[in-house]
């Protein structure tokens, strides 16, 4: 029952990333995560297109997103990518503690690096 009241909510969203090309669909995804990151309070630190990638009539686009917070800001940054239309996922996250982080912190300063992607039609 549930997947069904979330599949009629849904229907009438775009799932799938706009732009006449990949370049402009990348540069909106960056735009739109920037802001959601930095809304929940996240020093962005750098973005970059990943090469897109051509997936049956998909084209896959994203960005290499890295930016420091703590594990709270993380948790809140994955969950608002899940929400998100259209569609995105997440990959080859990777964390590390950050230089400027007091060890004795319960909980410390990160440094956060994600792939975010998403679909466009080929």
């Amino acid at each position: 029952a549930l997947a069904k009241q979330r599949a009629n909510s849904t229907r009438n969203l775009n799932l799938l990333l706009a732009g006449a090309s990949d370049a402009v669909a990348a540069a909106a995804l960056q735009s739109s995560l920037k802001d959601m990151f930095e809304d929940e309070g996240a020093k962005f630190t750098s973005a970059a297109t990943m090469p897109p990638e051509t997936e049956g009539a998909f084209r896959r686009v994203g960005v290499r997103i890295s930016f420091s917070g703590d594990l709270q800001l993380l948790t809140t940054v994955l969950l608002g990518i899940e929400a998100a239309h259209p569609v995105l996922a997440v990959g080859n996250l990777e964390l590390h503690i950050a230089a400027d982080s007091e060890s004795e912190d319960e909980d410390p300063s990160l440094a956060i690096a994600l792939d975010v992607f998403g679909y466009r039609v080929k």
